[in-house]
């Protein structure tokens, strides 16, 4: 996170992946305690950004087992063939005809 390499983008992705990480089955207390800490660290940040992005995710570590239920895994989308092949799974889509 302190590297010179790493830009402010790169630190909100850091920031949201062991948001993530923390929110795990696998994370002991310990490696939560330090995701915290990390996060309490830029919640201060200059960066405005990373700072929304610290404060967002620090406040969801105060809710308990609903921060699981936040940061599970979604499941892809389902696609569906349409008219122009393969795309998103949209019920209202002119293109797709339903029986």
């Amino acid at each position: 996170m302190d590297s010179p390499y790493a830009n402010y983008l790169i630190r909100q992705f850091v920031l949201a992946s062991i948001t993530k990480v923390a929110a795990r089955s696998t994370t002991s207390p310990s490696e939560q305690d330090r995701i915290a800490e990390l996060l309490a660290k830029y919640t201060s940040s200059p960066e405005l950004e990373l700072q929304q992005r610290a404060v967002e995710f620090a406040s969801l570590f105060t809710l308990g087992e609903m921060r699981v239920g936040v940061l599970e895994l979604m499941p892809p989308p389902e696609l569906k063939v349409t008219v122009m092949g393969v795309g998103e799974s949209d019920q209202w889509s002119p293109m797709i005809q339903s029986d």
